[in-house]
C-alpha cells in the first residue's frame, strides 16, 4: 500500500488543504507510467469521511482500511473538514463544494481514477456517513455506491446532540430547521436522480447501525424511504456501539458490499 499525504491550495476554502490517499500496490502509482502488459486500468476509489471531532488520520490510526486498500485493491481518499457536515454553511467553509468538487476533480486529474461513475464511491462513520449519504443525493451520476457505517442521518438531532456537548460547529446549524439539510427531503426530490430518471442508475447505499445506536432510529428510517423512492439499500443492524470498535468492525463487509465479494479481503480474519 502506498500512502501519500498531499497539500495543495484550495480556491473553494481559500486555504491550504491536506488530505490522505492511500493507493493499493497492484496498479502503478501517481506519476508513474503503466506497464506495457498485466495494467489492469484505473483505480476504482473510495472517498471515505471522517465524524465529529476527529480527521483523516483517525481512519488510519484505529481501523484496517490501509490494509483493505492493498487487500481489496482500491483506492481511499480521505479528506480532513472538521465539524463542518460536509455542508456549504452559510457562515462558514463550502466544504460540501470542496468534497464533491474541487477534491473530487483534482483527485482524478493527480491520481490515476477511474472516471466512471461505477468505479467511484463515497462513505463514512457518523457525521461523515450523514455527508457521504448528502454528496451521493446531490450528486447522482458522481458516486454509484455509498456506505454509512452508524451514521448521523437525522441531521437535527445530531446537531443538538453536539450543542449540549458544546463541539464546535458552524453556527448556522444551532437549532437549524433547513430542510436542504434533509435526508429524507432529497430522497424525494429530483436532484437525486440521474437525468435518464431511471432510479436503478440511482446510487446504492450500505448502511450498518447498531440497534443500541441513537442513531439506529434514523437509519432505519432512512432505509426505508430510501427503498420507497427508488433507491436500493441494505441495511444492516449490527451488534455494538457508536465507536471505532463497531467501525473498525463493519468496514471490511461494507467494502466488500462495494466489490460486490462476499469473500473476505484477509486471508485471515
Amino acid at each position: 500500500m502506498n500512502h501519500i499525504i498531499s497539500t495543495y491550495p484550495s480556491k473553494v476554502l481559500g486555504t491550504s488543504v491536506t488530505f490522505h490517499v492511500l493507493l493499493p500496490k497492484s496498479k502503478p502509482g501517481p506519476f508513474q507510467k503503466a506497464k506495457q502488459n498485466g495494467d489492469s486500468g484505473p483505480f476504482q476509489v473510495l472517498y471515505l469521511l471522517h465524524g465529529a471531532m476527529e480527521s483523516a488520520n483517525d481512519w488510519i490510526q484505529n481501523s484496517r482500511i490501509a490494509e483493505l486498500a492493498d487487500a481489496c485493491d482500491l483506492a481511499i481518499v480521505l479528506p480532513s473538514v472538521g465539524n463542518t457536515f460536509y455542508l456549504d454553511a452559510p457562515d462558514s467553509l463550502p466544504v460540501y463544494s470542496f468534497v464533491s468538487h474541487e477534491l473530487y476533480e483534482y483527485t482524478h486529474l493527480i491520481f490515476p481514477f477511474s472516471w466512471n461513475s461505477s468505479d467511484n464511491f463515497i462513505g463514512g462513520n457518523s457525521m461523515g456517513g450523514y455527508g457521504a449519504c448528502y454528496a451521493a443525493l446531490r450528486n447522482p451520476d458522481q458516486y454509484s455506491k455509498v456506505i454509512s457505517l452508524s451514521g448521523a442521518l437525522d441531521f437535527y438531532k445530531a446537531t443538538s446532540f453536539m450543542h449540549v456537548l458544546g463541539a464546535p460547529f458552524p453556527p448556522a446549524f444551532y437549532h437549524s430547521k433547513d430542510p436542504s439539510y434533509s435526508l429524507q427531503a432529497l430522497l424525494r426530490s429530483s436532484i437525486a436522480r440521474t437525468p435518464s430518471g431511471d432510479p436503478t442508475h440511482s446510487p446504492s447505499f450500505y448502511l450498518a447501525c447498531s440497534p443500541s445506536d441513537f442513531f439506529y432510529q434514523a437509519n432505519a428510517a432512512f432505509a426505508k424511504d430510501a427503498r420507497q423512492a427508488g433507491f436500493p439499500c441494505e441495511f444492516c443492524a449490527a451488534d455494538g456501539g457508536h465507536d471505532w470498535n463497531f467501525w473498525s468492525e463493519n468496514i471490511e463487509p461494507a467494502i466488500r458490499w462495494l466489490k460486490e465479494d462476499n469473500r473476505s479481503c484477509f486471508s485471515q480474519s
